[in-house]
């Protein structure tokens, strides 16, 4: 696969990655067990691709995907 991450305040998100953890049978509803959940930290990696005015492709691909797995908006 391509390399296709992010950079944000130092942290590499791999989108691809993640797509290939879903499709291989993910829980998209997983919360860690400080009860943290995929969706939360989506809200806020969007907001800080809004404040660059960037949306990366493959994190829309991934949201997208998200949203039709778990029947939920992401």
């Amino acid at each position: 696969m391509a390399h296709s991450g992010q950079t944000l305040p130092g942290i590499h998100y791999r989108w691809d990655n993640c797509q290939l953890l879903l499709e291989h049978g993910a829980d998209p509803g997983y919360r860690t067990p400080a009860g943290e959940d995929l969706k939360t930290g989506m809200d806020q990696l969007e907001q800080s691709y809004a404040d660059m005015r960037k949306t990366p492709a493959d994190y829309a691909v991934f949201k997208k995907r998200l949203r039709a797995k778990s029947g939920k908006k992401p």
